[in-house]
């Protein structure tokens, strides 16, 4: 057996606290600590308390002291009750009480068979009442053992529920039933997962069942269930190869789903992760085609949505826009409707169908379309339906709404006034956004067009034009009003914008350029030449007019014929 330290006073007390300190040194003194053993680096042992039977306690160490503990009371999960100060602290004062014992499994390997049954008879005259539960799991005749009878698991989950009665405390069923989902866990271990599957899902389906009995319980007994879900999960994410037995695994976890969504009104997060993430595509088609099955049933329209957002995350990428569309409708989830609409550039659809909503997700339309600039249809939806009646969220959206409009209606005119005073293209760009915002952009911006060309401001207005794609006012201003004079970069900002839908004045633009940097000379401006001839041939080319190419390049080298440098880099681009 591997060495263990011991554990001060002190670091029980940083790892309970002071009061379960104490009352750990009471029960320690008490003698309530017994059924001490230790094995390997984990301390094991059995401590009386408030339930009927003891509380089982295990301290695992590691390199820098305790690294893992817990007890089977109520409080114990994380190690830090006075049960476990009580255990620490008898492995403090009488570490040799704790006899040394080998890991269970390699004990039993070294039994004989004899042996084992001497084992298990000694078992049940200790505890009678396990004589049912090993029963119920012996396996049948001519029934292989690998292959568990799940009436066999739900029998005994139903008789441990029939047993526990009406008794308020419940804390030992808990762990009778952990104890038989434990078998299940034991199957996993052996990557028996169909098996271990079964032992789940006998656990949770008779919870399901007998659920209404036990009323006020099921809140403690949902924790098992819990533990049966994610163990089903695991199940799932093994990668068993049987398509029957994940089908029925699929089933119970939507039963689990569905009891909790129609029969006590919340909806899981843990049972649709599981299903997304885990099973196969044709999988979730089938786990879509129940939900479509059930609802039919289901009057709440609450739990008809969440169905419906269920279903649309199985379907993901699935389904086409009309399929889409009718399951929103089917399943009341209008804004995930009016999100698809609007993504479609259906605005004017999207709005009828906000119409339909609710105040809640009214609301959210109009905030989406806010976003989208349009600013009057959200304001004519939020308004239509806090006129039909009184409404707090409606009082507040159209109180901020109208706030909101005259702030950014101040802000407008401050905006215009400092455009005029100091035009530039960052300031109209911002106007432009304010305006946009408020609706009032096609009122705003001829003013500011005429008030630009009144101050002579040409080339701010080629650079508006261009940014909004009006292509040929910006043609026209640039060769009317003497762009290039001033530099030559917009004019060739106008030309690239205009290759495609005026590649002749773009093809202008560009011989003209390229004449003016062989004549302000120098190799570098020779090189920048051969680029733009480049684009030239391309233009020529698009506007059929390729065959005039060799007659031009033939007048520009007659023309330039004196100037070595430019025929050497001609001669090096290919020209």
């Amino acid at each position: 057996m591997a060495s263990m330290p011991t554990v001060r006073e002190s670091e029980i007390e940083r790892r309970v606290g002071q009061r379960n300190l104490q009352r750990g040194q009471e029960y320690f003194e008490s003698g309530a600590v017994f059924n001490t053993r230790r094995q390997n680096h984990v301390l094991k042992a059995s401590c009386t308390g408030s339930s009927s039977t003891p509380y089982r306690v295990q301290i695992t160490f590691g390199n820098n002291g305790i690294m893992d503990a817990g007890c089977t009371c109520p409080v114990g999960a994380d190690g830090r009750c006075k049960h476990v100060a009580a255990t620490l602290i008898c492995w403090g004062k009488h570490p040799d009480e704790f006899v040394a014992v080998e890991e269970l499994d390699a004990g039993l390997d070294r039994c004989s068979r004899g042996e084992l049954i001497n084992l298990v008879g000694q078992l049940l005259r200790q505890r009678p009442d396990l004589e049912g539960m090993m029963e119920s799991m012996l396996p049948s005749p001519g029934v292989p053992a690998s292959v568990p009878n799940p009436k066999t698991y739900r029998h005994q989950v139903a008789a441990l529920l029939h047993r526990a009665g009406d008794t308020p405390a419940h804390t030992r069923l808990i762990e009778q039933l952990l104890a038989i989902k434990e078998i299940g866990d034991a199957f996993a271990r052996q990557r028996e997962l169909g098996s271990a599957a079964v032992v789940y899902q006998a656990i949770t389906e008779e919870l399901l069942d007998q659920a209404d009995a036990l009323d006020e319980r099921y809140v403690g007994l949902s924790d098992v269930l819990n533990e049966c879900v994610e163990a089903l999960g695991r199940c799932l994410a093994g990668k068993i190869e049987e398509s029957d037995v994940r089908t029925s695994i699929l089933r119970t976890l939507m039963d689990v789903y569905r009891f909790d969504l129609v029969f006590r009104g919340t909806a899981r997060r843990d049972v649709p992760t599981l299903i997304i993430n885990h099973a196969t595509s044709k999988e979730r088609r089938s786990v879509a085609e129940w939900i479509q099955q059930l609802l039919p049933s289901v009057d709440d329209r609450s739990t008809r949505r969440i169905l419906g957002g269920l279903l649309l995350d199985l379907e993901a990428g699935r389904l086409d826009h009309q399929t889409f569309c009718g399951i929103c409708r089917q399943t009341g989830r209008t804004l995930d409707l009016v999100r698809r609409l609007v993504q479609r550039g259906q605005i004017d659809e999207a709005a009828e169908e906000a119409e339909e909503a609710d105040n809640y997700d009214l609301l959210k339309v109009a905030d989406m379309l806010i976003r989208l600039r349009r600013t009057g249809l959200a304001e004519r939806l939020v308004r239509e339906r806090w006129e039909a009646g009184n409404d707090q969220a409606l009082d507040a959206w159209i109180e901020k709404f109208q706030t909101d409009r005259q702030s950014q209606l101040t802000a407008l005119e401050l905006s215009e006034k400092v455009f005029r005073l100091q035009p530039s293209f960052d300031t109209y760009c911002q106007l432009r956004n304010l305006a946009r915002e408020l609706g009032r952009w096609d009122d705003v911006q001829p003013g500011l067009l005429a008030f630009l060309e009144e101050a002579g401001r040409m080339q701010l207005l080629v650079r508006i034009h261009l940014d909004e794609n009006e292509i040929e006012r910006a043609l026209e201003l640039a060769a009317g009003n003497g762009v290039a004079s001033s530099g030559y970069g917009l004019e060739l900002e106008v030309a690239r914008a205009a290759e495609r839908s005026r590649p002749q004045e773009a093809l202008t633009i560009y011989r003209n350029h390229v004449q003016r940097l062989i004549t302000r000379r120098g190799r570098e401006n020779y090189t920048d030449a051969c680029r733009y001839l480049r684009k030239v041939r391309t233009l020529m080319n698009r506007t059929g007019v390729a065959r005039n190419w060799a007659d031009y390049m033939s007048d520009l080298r007659h023309r330039h014929r004196t100037l070595r440098a430019l025929l050497e880099e001609l001669a090096a681009a290919k020209l």
